[in-house]
């Protein structure tokens, strides 16, 4: 666990970890207490091990509340805490390749004991107009921007005496909207590497980091946060083909969504670019769940992981059809696991009680060469329910012809209505209905059957399955099984939406090669 230990000059929380860190470091475990803990300087030496130890959260209204509490809370007075965190987001975009950042610590450990920090601009290190920009709109000011600048600066000064090493950041802006070409509601931030090591955003739980060249300056490349990636993936699929990405780092490389199907836990991904000393840029990635409806400091620390960016070099036409096809891979493997799946569960319980097929048909005596009005009466119904249905899609047409024949047939003898059939012609007539319905009864256990053995993948025709159903639902509906057969109907349109995503992602797959034309002539 943390515990404090104090310096000559300030207290400072060390974690156990501290003294290999700074072990490390090449500073002397005897001298530790004289040394003060700079949690930014420890960042910048080793990120990685920094986000395997700590947790790191994009919040910088907290950040902001946590290093400037006396004048967050003055600023809230005056316009809002909404309106605060809103201004404070405008300037950082305003800025958004000029920044330094602190580290800011919580005041408690997460939930699994390690300690959360919140990057936030340095922003009482700035001029006095540039930090009076926050606390102005428009060209107004939203309140009395001397007094909140003078008073920012002057907020924990003693301990930012000691904290000369900032974290020198780009930042990318996440924009809660729907991406549109040509991507102007896309944040970016334009990154030279002679003048930065690291690139901050927002936290991700869907979105994607993005790379592309910069046209006028072959040294810098731009660094995109593609919001809801996820769910925008065919806009995703489009900023592909028409901006030559170099990267791209999407939520199947660090966002797990088995855990948000509880509805109890919020993903959230901090993803930070990073260039090593021997200048080749990393994302770093740390995953933490965030229980819903709860503090941030329940968070725990879920992952991390590291690999290398590609912000250099332009892809081959190969490699950018592999990125693409990743993205489209996502989204079939979302496709299947989130909208099929449950589909095929439904599916592989599907049951249709006929028993009222046997009750009807049950009143007629197939074995008795006479005709009674229980039996009579139970044929017009059943064929009159024929003739209510739309049956000329059905395989077992046969039945119902049957039927139509039987009732033909009774209404041409001349012997009387309920006496002096002939019975051999009633005996026949019967037997054929028997057989007719025999072979429908086993016609609909097939279907039945088959139905619940049906198991739905992305690339499986479902037009077979869907007239089956349809076909069983006409059957239910003759048989007066109403409750049964209209359940059927919502299972058809859950059945026929993933083909309206499929025939998008074919419709992409074929836009992205015309688009690659533009950009590989």
């Amino acid at each position: 666990m943390a515990k404090e230990r104090k310096t000559e000059k300030t207290t400072v929380r060390v974690s156990a970890y501290d003294p290999d860190h700074h072990q490390r470091a090449g500073v002397s475990l005897d001298i530790m207490e004289d040394v003060p803990r700079v949690v930014e300087k420890e960042f910048k030496e080793d990120p990685e091990d920094f986000m395997k130890r700590h947790i790191i959260i994009f919040n910088y209204t907290e950040g902001f509340k946590k290093k400037y509490p006396n004048t967050s809370v003055e600023f809230s007075k005056a316009v809002g805490e909404i309106e605060m965190a809103s201004q404070l987001k405008n300037w950082m975009i305003a800025n958004n390749e000029s920044l330094n950042f602190y580290l800011e610590e919580s005041e408690k450990e997460s939930a699994d004991g390690k300690t959360i920090y919140y990057p936030i601009p340095a922003i009482d290190k700035l001029s006095d107009a540039k930090i009076k920009e926050l606390f102005k709109k428009g060209g107004g000011a939203l309140a009395n921007a001397d007094a909140l600048a003078a008073n920012l600066k002057t907020e924990k000064k003693d301990i930012d005496e000691e904290r000369a090493s900032h974290i020198r950041a780009n930042y990318a802006p996440y924009y809660f909207a729907t991406p549109i070409e040509p991507w102007d509601n896309v944040g970016s931030t334009i990154v030279d590497p002679n003048d930065t090591d690291f690139v901050f955003t927002d936290a991700m739980n869907g979105c994607a980091w993005a790379i592309t060249k910069v046209d006028a300056d072959e040294n810098k490349f731009e660094g995109w946060h593609f919001q809801s990636a996820s769910d925008n993936w065919a806009k995703a699929s489009k900023f592909m083909g028409t901006k030559r990405v170099r990267d791209w780092f999407g939520p199947g490389e660090y966002y797990f969504e088995e855990e948000e199907e509880k509805g109890e836990i919020s993903l959230a991904g901090t993803n930070i670019i990073w260039k090593r000393d021997e200048g080749q840029w990393e994302m770093l990635s740390q995953l933490n769940e965030v229980p819903i409806g709860e503090t941030v400091l329940n968070t725990t620390f879920k992952s991390f992981e590291a690999r290398d960016l590609n912000v250099i070099n332009d892809l081959s036409e190969a490699d950018l059809s592999e990125l693409h096809e990743k993205l489209l891979n996502e989204r079939k493997e979302r496709l299947q696991n989130e909208e099929i799946n449950p589909i095929n569960k439904k599916l592989s319980s599907f049951s249709v009680d006929f028993q009222k097929f046997f009750d009807l048909f049950g009143k007629i005596k197939f074995n008795d060469d006479s005709l009674d009005k229980g039996e009579v009466g139970e044929i017009n119904k059943i064929s009159e329910n024929v003739s209510q249905e739309n049956t000329v899609n059905t395989k077992n047409i046969m039945l119902f012809n049957k039927l139509a024949g039987f009732k033909e047939t009774i209404g041409s003898m001349k012997k009387g209505f309920f006496g002096g059939y002939d019975k051999e012609e009633v005996k026949d007539l019967k037997s054929k209905l028997k057989e007719a319905m025999s072979n429908l009864h086993h016609s609909i256990v097939n279907m039945i059957e088959g139905v619940s053995k049906t198991e739905i993948t992305y690339e499986f025709p479902t037009e077979d399955l869907v007239s089956n159903l349809k076909e069983i639902q006409i059957y239910c509906y003759i048989f007066e099984n109403f409750v049964d057969g209209g359940k059927i109907t919502p299972l058809i349109d859950e059945i026929k939406k993933p083909n309206r995503v499929k025939r998008t992602i074919d419709e992409r797959e074929r836009n992205f090669e015309e688009e690659k034309k533009e950009l590989f002539p």
